[in-house]
């Protein structure tokens, strides 16, 4: 009787840390099932879950550590590297004497710990670049709507800096990417960009070329998106980012080529 009554004595001490009853008898069983999959990641993923299902937003503060330790029957160690693992992707931030607050996103974070593993081989990045280019359409179309002359004034900017690059012989990856922001950025697609940010990531870990041949078929791609979009027309600005990103993937393929012949040659 008296094990029975701590028992229950112990669930309502569980009960009354948060509103939520059911949710925290769901958090229980953190150790008792798949126990095949190890706790570290286990109780990472019931942290996460935590954060979802209690509608956190950036700046709220997390349980405590006893109560966190307490709700998932888990020792503070264990609950302690689950929160350090945590606070290394920019999900939350622990503060010492303060407690864990929820970080608002930041695409660093991400971007720091991208496995190095993604994007491969030329069907991986064959399948980026489509998913790039799903999402830059629909960019493309809003951008259209919403950006009208005004905006479009800072893709102007854009095309006048990768000219002066072009002429100077220069790599211009930086303002190709700054066109492509602007153009999420005037289609107020913020989670896009964020993204789009990623897969600029990802292009980086495969060879470049930026002869000057390759450069000026870039700039004239770009161009023509330009031109379209003060056009007007989205079908044609569709046609270009089309050309654009199959241009740009046959010249990341074939720089492959060409970087891993002169391997086999030295």
């Amino acid at each position: 009787m008296n094990s029975l009554r701590k028992g229950r004595e112990k669930r309502r001490v569980r009960r009354s840390l948060f509103d939520d009853a059911a949710r925290g008898d769901r958090h229980e069983v953190v150790r008792s099932r798949d126990s095949s999959q190890k706790l570290p990641q286990k109780l990472r993923q019931h942290l996460i879950d935590y954060i979802y299902a209690h509608k956190l937003q950036p700046g709220d503060r997390l349980p405590t550590e006893p109560e966190l330790s307490e709700l998932f029957g888990v020792s503070r160690t264990s609950l302690r590297e689950a929160m350090k693992y945590l606070e290394m992707l920019g999900i939350v931030s622990i503060e010492p004497g303060r407690g864990t607050y929820l970080r608002s996103f930041e695409i660093g974070h991400l971007l720091a710990h991208l496995p190095i593993q993604l994007v491969f081989t030329e069907k991986d990045l064959l399948e980026v670049t489509r998913i790039r280019q799903i999402l830059e359409e629909d960019c493309l179309e809003q951008a259209m709507i919403r950006g009208r002359e005004e905006g479009f004034r800072a893709l102007a900017v854009c095309i006048d800096a990768m000219r002066g690059r072009v002429e100077a012989g220069e790599s211009m990856e930086a303002e190709d990417m700054e066109f492509h922001r602007q153009i999420a950025h005037l289609a107020g697609a913020k989670l896009s960009l964020m993204i789009m940010e990623v897969f600029w990531r990802l292009r980086k870990r495969w060879p470049a070329d930026n002869s000057p041949e390759a450069l000026k078929r870039r700039l004239v791609r770009h161009e023509r998106i330009y031109q379209a979009m003060c056009l007007g027309d989205l079908q044609l600005a569709r046609l270009c980012l089309a050309d654009h990103f199959a241009g740009s993937y046959m010249e990341m393929v074939e720089q492959v080529i060409v970087t891993e012949q002169n391997k086999k040659e030295k």
